[in-house]
């Protein structure tokens, strides 16, 4: 059963938790990806793997996603860090966080380690989708479909890999806002926490060579990247999910 956090505007936020029984300060972060849930399975391998460890966690359905409010259209990386923001202030603010952020969540991981507003102990990326809105969408488009994309205000994509068949309308809005939020595009990324990147070889959807590209660029002395060559983007598979739970652990022996 999931609660619900409203905000002062209105908007509110499905989230759920574990707390743990012997009262550890160890909190588990999970921010799930683009047309996901924290109802995924890689969101219910940690809440299992967090009762059995007896860590406290958190998972949460971003704007526009499960049963949190606001359309997906009408969404933006702001909107969506925001979210994650206010969900980790309103939960987990006494606590040593380490965030799980997949895909478009492990972007928004990195956002909330830069920003730093409470304790972020760690985090893993799970296929990172850093920039993807420039990288994968933007600038894929033909000159057409960038003009009719800013004539109407969206377009129409659908997943780029064959174990992907979502369609969903990606808002200029978006594109426009991301612009702000871009990681990449700098020479270094003031992250001093530290950072384990996991990304799977047959990544259809987020190429694995932005991982490398980010990890050269976090400037954490405490930063490792796992290639897995025969896994995709969900990373949902059993091999996929025991490096997820050793990664998390080693961080939380480096602590």
């Amino acid at each position: 059963m999931h609660k619900i956090y409203t905000l002062d505007d209105g908007r509110f936020i499905a989230y759920k938790q574990y707390k743990s029984q012997k009262n550890s300060l160890i909190n588990i972060i999970f921010l799930h990806g683009m047309m996901s849930n924290m109802s995924g399975k890689k969101s219910s391998y940690l809440y299992q793997l967090c009762q059995e460890e007896d860590l406290n966690f958190l998972a949460f359905d971003n704007y526009g996603h499960g049963n949190s409010s606001g359309r997906f259209i009408d969404q933006t990386i702001e909107s969506w860090f925001d979210a994650t923001r206010a969900i980790m202030y309103h939960t987990s603010n006494n606590f040593k966080n380490i965030i799980v952020g997949s895909s478009l969540g492990g972007w928004l991981a990195m956002l909330a380690a830069i920003k730093n507003e409470i304790d972020i102990s760690g985090v893993v990326a799970l296929a990172p989708a850093i920039d993807f809105t420039e990288t994968l969408i933007w600038n894929k488009l033909t000159e057409k479909n960038k003009n009719s994309m800013i004539h109407t205000g969206y377009i129409e994509l659908g997943g780029t890999g064959n174990t992907c068949n979502n369609k969903y309308h990606i808002s200029y809005n978006l594109i426009c806002n991301a612009r702000k939020y871009l990681l990449l595009n700098k020479p270094t990324i003031n992250i001093q926490c530290p950072i384990a990147i996991i990304h799977g070889m047959q990544d259809q959807e987020v190429p694995y060579q932005g991982s490398i590209d980010l990890i050269n660029k976090v400037q954490t002395h405490y930063s490792t990247l796992k290639l897995l060559k025969y896994a995709d983007h969900f990373l949902s598979d059993s091999v996929s999910l025991s490096h997820i739970s050793y990664a998390i652990k080693e961080i939380i022996n480096a602590r």
